[in-house]
């Protein structure tokens, strides 16, 4: 083999490992499975939460009940008054004074319920009645702004009911004021405090 043989063989080996290099280090790198890995960019998803402004829906307006028709009744000799139902009827002032008895007052008002008619009474008593001291079942309420004892009789006191009046339960109220006993009686539907609340808060002293 002559020189320049030997040379052109020579050259094209340069050129071939030349190429061959080149074209390595163009190669692109890829991860260790041989893909590159790509994660596409989360879309942005859209907030549900939003302010309580305007996420709460509008409060409705409170509206209070309105009160049941009334009307007041107020005795002006013994300084009180209360209200009760529009439908009850008032009863004209009656008194009992006798050998045994000293009320001069006492004003009553009840519903219209043909059998056993709820009752509320008041009676100005001179002298304190022992009838409270016949029970063991008793109260505590607020009448006049003050707190007083109920004297609770859920069965009466010696009663039978009928079919034409049932209702036996009755308590009392009594209250010591300016000299006298305001007597607080409430009859039917009484065993407990619970029907006459609203007329028992309604009481009040006017002098």
């Amino acid at each position: 083999m002559n020189q320049k043989t030997m040379v052109v063989i020579a050259a094209c080996v340069v050129l071939g490992l030349g190429i061959f290099f080149v074209a390595k280090m163009q190669k692109p790198a890829t991860n260790n499975v041989g893909v590159v890995a790509t994660v596409p960019e989360a879309s942005p998803v859209a907030s549900t939460s939003t302010s309580a402004a305007s996420t709460a829906a509008p409060a409705p307006s409170s509206t209070t009940a309105p009160a049941a028709n009334t009307k007041t009744y107020t005795n002006a000799a013994f300084g009180y008054s209360f209200a009760y139902p529009s439908s009850w009827v008032l009863e004209p002032e009656t008194s009992m004074v006798d050998a045994q008895n000293n009320m001069p007052s006492i004003v009553s008002v009840h519903d219209t319920k043909p059998f056993s008619p709820q009752r509320f009474s008041v009676t100005i008593n001179r002298k304190e009645r022992t009838i409270k001291n016949q029970t063991s079942k008793t109260e505590t309420v607020t009448v006049g702004g003050q707190a007083a004892t109920a004297y609770m009789f859920p069965d009466g006191l010696d009663c039978k009911p009928t079919k034409t009046d049932p209702d036996c339960s009755f308590f009392i109220i009594p209250i010591q004021r300016n000299g006298v006993w305001y007597e607080i009686n409430v009859a039917n539907e009484a065993a407990t405090l619970d029907a006459y609340r609203t007329i028992l808060a309604s009481f009040k002293f006017t002098k």
